[in-house]
């Protein structure tokens, strides 16, 4: 059984589940976070399973934050929230080394310029690795979608079966962005049609 949904991706085709519950209280990714070797003043968090507590801000664990960017220390500090605890996006890399998967958190803060911020974390399976973790840029732009990619190595990350290239990775459980639409649309159409009836 995967007990939280955010945490776990069930393979399409039977081979195992990938569940990072093992690393929601890690210290290092969603406490003490870890910089990009080329840039000393930001620092980055992540929990792939519960909001982030140690933060403040547009981070703080009212916001449900699943990774955040960190500018500068102490009262100086500033936070951008990269994106939200939620129904995330699994997708398997079939082809390459060894297993992984991608990981895209949405719901990230806003930019001046009125675009949005996310993030896609590479989960790559290695059975010799307690965890490495590391921040690997950003594309995108500041009007429209700014990208942060990160990528964690564990062997939290394996699964104990081969896979075939025809696998693909679903969240194992929770309501998609489809099923909420949906929700939202016949709730709509409902009032619309009470409030003609009356």
């Amino acid at each position: 059984p995967v007990p939280n949904s955010q945490c776990a991706c069930k393979m399409s085709d039977g081979s195992g589940v990938m569940n990072l519950s093992s690393l929601a209280d890690n210290e290092r990714l969603s406490r003490q976070g870890f910089k990009d070797p080329s840039d000393d003043y930001h620092t980055y968090f992540f929990n792939p399973c519960k909001p982030i507590k140690s933060l403040e801000g547009e981070c703080a664990i009212s916001e449900n934050t699943a990774s955040c960017q960190q500018g500068g220390a102490g009262k100086a500090a500033v936070y951008y929230r990269l994106g939200r605890q939620g129904p995330a996006s699994y997708t398997y890399i079939p082809g390459a080394d060894s297993f992984q998967v991608r990981i895209k958190y949405i719901g990230g803060t806003a930019t001046d310029e009125g675009g949005t911020r996310s993030v896609v974390v590479t989960a790559v399976c290695d059975p010799n690795q307690e965890l490495f973790v590391s921040y690997d840029g950003e594309t995108g732009s500041t009007y429209d979608e700014i990208l942060f990619a990160m990528t964690i190595q564990s062997r939290s990350i394996c699964l104990n079966a081969g896979l075939s290239n025809n696998s693909s990775c679903s969240s194992s459980g929770g309501l998609s962005i489809g099923s909420v639409l949906c929700i939202v649309f016949f709730c709509l159409l409902s009032v619309y049609v009470a409030a003609g009836m009356a």
